[in-house]
């Protein structure tokens, strides 16, 4: 996991962080925590593998 930001003009000086908005998309701040979670579920069977990633909601 990377250390993130949810834009650049948040990114701290003194640190390496990511913003989530690198790719031009607005994404909630916890967006690496979901898709943990939906590969977690995936991994165990409890949903459907897919190449589809989750929605940002």
């Amino acid at each position: 996991m990377f250390k993130l930001t949810p834009t650049a003009a948040e990114l701290a000086t003194q640190a390496r962080f990511i913003p989530l908005n690198i790719y031009g998309m607005n994404l909630p701040s916890d967006w690496y925590l979901r898709l943990a979670g939906a590969a977690s579920r995936m991994l165990r069977s409890d949903i459907p593998l897919t190449t589809q990633r989750p929605t940002n909601s």
